[in-house]
């Protein structure tokens, strides 16, 4: 259910997990898309309103927005990482070599 998602994505946040924390968020807000553009949704939206908590709908948002910009950052230097230990390693060799 989407209560289960959206608790499963703060339980993952809090333990650390950023990456399976935001898939679980954004699965959650997915599925809340899902179920307002349902006819069903339409007809009673006081109803699906309370059982998806619209705060749960707004603190999904904002979580799955920082994580977004938390693993973009953590990406981006982990790839720079990358680059400086080629070179690196790279210097190493030639340096080897020249001996």
């Amino acid at each position: 259910t989407a209560v289960k998602l959206y608790n499963q994505a703060v339980e993952l946040r809090d333990k650390g997990d950023a990456e399976l924390s935001y898939v679980s968020f954004m699965k959650y807000l997915n599925l809340v898309n899902t179920i307002r553009k349902s006819s069903d949704y339409r007809g009673d939206e006081k109803y699906y309103n309370n059982l998806l908590g619209v705060k749960n709908v707004k603190n999904a948002i904002e979580n799955a927005e920082k994580l977004q910009k938390d693993l973009q950052r953590r990406y981006e230097d982990r790839a720079e990482e990358a680059i400086i230990r080629e070179k690196f390693e790279k210097l190493e060799t030639r340096e080897k070599l020249e001996k």
